[in-house]
């Protein structure tokens, strides 16, 4: 019999679940992880007016690139709530991925999005931010950040802000 640690025992059910999560497939394609659109969800119901970003004023695609099995699946178990409107689930999987790597700025960028979705209008201008101050000099995922920041402003009804954000903006167009 092979005597295993508490600490050895944890890690090899982490493996394990790992390993099974990464077996498993719904059958449907979804998108990479980091490729993000600011239009509608897919799901064709309508979106809290506040949500709904302009259409044609967003670049298609933030892309980024991570090995990690346990982001990329939080990241595909968010967009699948995302795209049937489940907020609280799509937000809930962004925070467990967060956990992992806090330095990301595309989930930073897309709860932000969430957050927006739910009405949550400063949380939604805070994350934005704070995906700014770890994008670097990804110019397309600054601009979302800023047309995400003059949504939620114009949502607040702080429209000298939003008119600010849009300035911003059209700077990194």
């Amino acid at each position: 019999m092979i005597k295993v640690n508490r600490q050895s025992g944890y890690f090899l059910l982490v493996l394990l679940m790992l390993f099974l999560a990464g077996c498993s497939t719904s059958g449907q394609k979804s998108k990479p992880l980091g490729e993000t659109s600011l239009g509608k969800p897919q799901a064709e119901q309508a979106l809290p007016k506040a949500a709904e970003l302009p259409p044609g004023r967003v670049e298609e695609k933030v892309t980024q690139v991570t090995s990690n099995a346990a982001v990329v699946s939080l990241w595909r178990e968010s967009e699948l709530a995302r795209s049937s409107q489940q907020f609280d689930r799509a937000a809930n999987a962004l925070e467990r991925a967060l956990r992992i790597v806090p330095k990301d700025a595309v989930l930073w960028s897309r709860l932000a999005e969430i957050r927006l979705y739910q009405n949550q209008y400063a949380q939604a201008e805070n994350l934005a931010a704070k995906s700014s101050a770890l994008a670097g000099r990804e110019r397309t995922l600054l601009y979302r950040n800023w047309l995400l920041t003059e949504q939620a402003r114009q949502a607040r009804g702080d429209k000298t802000g939003a008119k600010e954000a849009q300035r911003q903006a059209q700077l990194l167009k």
